[in-house]
């Protein structure tokens, strides 16, 4: 609950901005419908009718006619209408206002999928997100350079594991060659040899002890 809470204050600027645009259309909305009742006043409808006369060539009785006809008697009908587009238009330029903020975190999940370089920069009312989606990419980011990192401790491990077993294993090697390659060899000599052997294969043991 106590997290809820938190998110939606994080999220307080983008609401208060979603507010304001409601409110926005619905001004625009009132004012529509006042210049369009505005337009059913005497003096409105006179100013109407002078411009059917100069603009259309009309007589004064034919102006008044079709403004009486076209204007005044279907004059809810035309406030609705002008509403309804008002609206729908404003809408469609709010509702284009969201599709921008979800073009945003799309745009900032393709830095993090596409392992772009650079902080990712969201609207100010988006900050949230913002921050949301910068710590997961330093999240990623720190997690890809241990990977790295440990790649590289398990290779020189390695790396290094392989030069010590080699030195012992090339030093029996060596001695058991000799031994194999002179059977005549003096009993003295031999034991000393094979002394030598068995300590580099106990070395030899170790090391791998150890590294399991």
């Amino acid at each position: 609950m106590t997290n809820r809470r938190a998110q939606q204050t994080e999220y307080k600027i983008l609401k208060r901005k979603i507010s304001y645009q409601i409110a926005l259309i619905a001004i625009i909305a009132f004012i529509v419908v006042v210049i369009l009742r505005s337009m059913a006043s005497n003096r409105m409808g006179n100013f109407i009718v002078a411009a059917m006369r100069d603009i259309l060539g009309m007589s004064y009785n034919t102006a008044k006619m079709n403004y009486d006809v076209y204007f005044r008697a279907n004059m809810n009908y035309l406030i609705l209408a002008a509403v309804v587009i008002v609206f729908i238009i404003l809408s469609r330029v709010l509702l284009s206002r969201f599709a921008d903020y979800f073009l945003e975190i799309n745009e900032g999940l393709d830095t993090l999928v596409g392992d772009r370089e650079g902080e990712i920069k969201l609207s100010p009312e988006m900050a949230s997100m913002e921050r949301k989606l910068n710590t997961v990419q330093q999240t990623l980011e720190t997690r890809e350079r241990e990977a790295k990192s440990a790649e590289q401790r398990k290779n020189d491990m390695v790396m290094y594991l392989a030069h010590d077993i080699k030195t012992p294993l090339t030093s029996v090697i060596g001695y058991l060659s000799l031994l194999d390659e002179a059977p005549d060899m003096p009993a003295e000599q031999k034991i000393k040899y094979v002394r030598i052997t068995m300590e580099k294969a106990y070395r030899l043991e170790r090391l791998i002890d150890e590294f399991f």
